[in-house]
């Protein structure tokens, strides 16, 4: 995906280079064995087509934010924190991760 508004500006070029150049560390991920959330938006066109790839984390829970796109800490600030909270009460409660909710 392209971003004219971003041609120039050294920072975001040099984070999209990065972003392209980096190694694909995905299949690494499912060796661990550590509680893992996932927060994306349902319109995130940078996110969602490669989320299955995730499928593999064991301890996982995907919160997915209902008409949120890319940065969803930023579009949805509250209900994030409210995420993320939750996610820690819950691993510190041992409680179930596996749930896939749209929110």
């Amino acid at each position: 995906q392209e971003y004219p508004e971003w041609v120039g500006d050294p920072g975001m070029e040099g984070c999209r280079f990065a972003m392209r150049n980096r190694a694909d560390l995905t299949e690494a991920l499912r060796g661990l064995d550590v509680p893992a959330l996932v927060i994306v938006g349902t319109f995130d066109g940078a996110i969602l087509p490669g989320l299955h790839r995730l499928d593999g984390l064991q301890r996982r829970r995907t919160v997915r934010f209902d008409r949120c796109g890319h940065g969803t800490s930023a579009q949805r600030p509250d209900d994030w924190s409210h995420e993320v909270i939750r996610f820690i009460r819950d691993v510190e409660a041992g409680s179930p991760l596996g749930e896939d909710s749209i929110r």
